[in-house]
């Protein structure tokens, strides 16, 4: 025998069906948002090139004119070659160099470094200080307005194509993937959910970082046991240290038999030295060979501080290691700026699709 359920009950079970439904709606809706939210969106996708010394140089579009930049997560700001400002009739500008301070007339501050020309160099020594402000730069589907460029001269028999430099005050805008196996770079939007970076791998590790002011990315490393902050640069094709910092930390003797001598003479001499271990959190490095280097730029302050009054020496206490492309080869890295960390995997031969 069937007994009618009246009305009002069979009204209230529709409405808890209805909304239950709702419910499950609202919450698949969310889970979507979450999930769009948390994908990764590629705004450049590129094949690079080989540039000097193996680095890797980037395709960019500056005013229209198609250029290969050598991708430099080391470098403060982007550098563009003179040839360019001379093709695009750009017109060049002086950095604004501040007045000394003085304590009384005639008399700068002593215990203060005084500098006469602004404090941007090359690797070399060489000091940048003229700029042009590009119009339009455009890198995959971003475009940037008036991005102002240090000018330097590169050397064409060297540079192999490289037209400039791309720096962090560019880089810094995106995450950065670098696959340097495959010759790819992606840059993503940093607007993601944090550790959903990794899509070419099932496993990976992370390092924090630290973003400095000037975009240049350190991480915290132990060089033989000895705590060192590395310079994560893309633009450097070796690791290296400076003598002065291979003497205060490791008691570097230049004649030691463990130490090759690769060029230059005197307190412009290069060498190479194997160390046993270079270790960061799960990245370990066996055996890296590490370039020691003088420090022409160090050289350059001192002397100008000095022509200002300054009469005691350059404190190197706070020297980096610079962790280069030969090292950083070995590896298929993300860099997250705004997360401030470090993804990465052993570099592998086929490249994943981005997605």
């Amino acid at each position: 025998m069937e007994i009618a359920r009246p009305a009002r009950q069979r009204q209230a079970g529709l409405e808890v069906i209805r909304s239950a439904a709702l419910a499950l709606l609202a919450l698949l809706s969310a889970q979507g948002a979450a999930d769009a939210a948390c994908k990764l969106q590629n705004v450049a996708a590129l094949e690079a090139s080989g540039g000097p010394d193996g680095l890797l140089l980037v395709p960019v579009a500056a005013g229209g004119q198609k250029l290969a930049m050598l991708l430099d997560t080391g470098a403060e700001r982007g550098v563009i070659d003179v040839s360019v400002m001379q093709t695009q009739k750009l017109t060049p500008m002086k950095i604004a160099t501040p007045p000394p301070i003085f304590n009384v007339p005639g008399a700068p501050f002593l215990s203060m470094v005084q500098f006469n020309a602004p404090d941007f160099y090359l690797a070399d020594g060489t000091q940048l200080d003229h700029f042009v402000k590009l119009p339009m730069l455009a890198i995959g589907a971003s475009h940037f307005e008036n991005m102002p460029f240090l000018l330097a001269r590169f050397d064409d028999s060297h540079a192999l194509g490289m037209k400039g430099i791309l720096g962090s005050n560019v880089l810094r805008n995106f995450d950065v993937e670098v696959d340097p196996a495959a010759a790819k770079v992606n840059l993503f939007s940093p607007d993601h959910c944090e550790g959903k970076v990794v899509y070419w791998a099932p496993t990976f590790a992370d390092l924090p970082i630290q973003v400095r002011t000037n975009g240049a990315i350190e991480l915290a490393m132990t060089l033989d046991g000895h705590d060192v902050t590395a310079l994560l640069d893309t633009g450097a094709a070796h690791s290296t240290i400076t003598v002065e910092m291979a003497r205060r930390i490791f008691d570097f003797d230049p004649r030691a038999p463990a130490v090759e001598r690769i060029s230059g003479d005197g307190n412009d001499t290069t060498y190479r030295m194997r160390f046993t271990s270079l270790v960061s959190g799960d990245l370990a490095i066996k055996n890296p060979r590490i370039t020691i280097v003088p420090d022409p730029v160090a050289r350059k302050r001192l002397a100008q501080a000095m022509d200002s009054g300054y009469s005691g020496a350059l404190d190197f206490r706070n020297a980096r290691l610079v962790l280069g492309m030969d090292i950083l080869r070995q590896l298929h890295f993300y860099i997250a700026y705004r997360e401030q960390k470090l993804y990465f995997t052993a570099a592998t031969p086929v490249a994943t699709p981005a997605p």
